[in-house]
């Protein structure tokens, strides 16, 4: 008996996972609600197992819409219909966020860190976007720098937005709080997103609200786990 349970809850994540029409919502709230460790049984799991991040990560590509992702931009990600968020784009990629139908980008990334763009302030100014700059200290995010990305944010309600930084951990970790907040967004979806990238321990569990992952080091997705 115990076998066919397990059978049949890979079973249905299989046929979740597969299905195009399917909602990724769907799929994380049967995780969220306590549904299968790393050998199909289920269970009630505080972290989702990394292969049903990596599943939920992917099964996102193209899910929302028809459109093609930009995949090939840094930890490229969708969380909305609107928002889109990644590492640093290059010069090219962005005139294509551009293309894509971006009208506002949002950096959390300070310039002067290894990766920034030269000029981003200009390069996103001549093609014709808005440019929103919140420089995001890594080893001290702030509650300041919080609420300027949520004022950021609420200011353009129906616009197309894309928020980066350099790895998109950062931006990752702030929508996971915006989410957990109840101020928009789902908080497995954002949570599912964000463990696709990394787990933050140090000064960013405090942050996003996970007093357990204090003094843990900062484990990334691929890499730790």
């Amino acid at each position: 008996m115990r076998e066919s349970v397990r059978l049949n809850a890979r079973s249905v994540l299989n046929v979740l996972m597969r299905a195009s029409t399917t909602p990724v919502p769907i799929v994380v709230a049967i995780w969220w609600n306590g549904l299968l460790d790393q050998k199909g049984t289920w269970q009630r799991t505080l972290h989702p197992p990394s292969d049903l991040s990596k599943r939920i990560r992917n099964a996102r590509i193209c899910r929302l819409n028809n459109m093609p992702e930009l995949t090939d931009i840094l930890n490229w990600r969708r969380l909305s219909e609107n928002i889109t968020l990644s590492g640093q784009p290059t010069e090219i990629q962005l005139a294509q966020i551009r293309d894509f139908g971006v009208t506002c980008i949002i950096n959390l990334g300070p310039h002067h860190n290894k990766g920034a763009l030269e000029d981003e302030a200009g390069s996103v100014s001549s093609l014709g976007m808005d440019y929103i700059y919140i420089p995001v200290e890594f080893e001290e995010p702030t509650d300041q720098n919080f609420a300027e990305f949520c004022d950021a944010l609420e200011a353009h309600p129906n616009t197309k937005i894309h928020v980066h930084c350099i790895y998109n951990a950062r931006v990752s970790a702030f929508f996971y709080r915006y989410a957990r907040e109840g101020r928009g967004f789902s908080e497995a979806e954002a949570f599912a997103l964000m463990d696709g990238i990394w787990r933050p321990g140090n000064d960013w569990a405090k942050f996003i609200g996970n007093p357990d992952a204090d003094g843990q080091p900062n484990r990334y997705f691929g890499e730790d786990y």
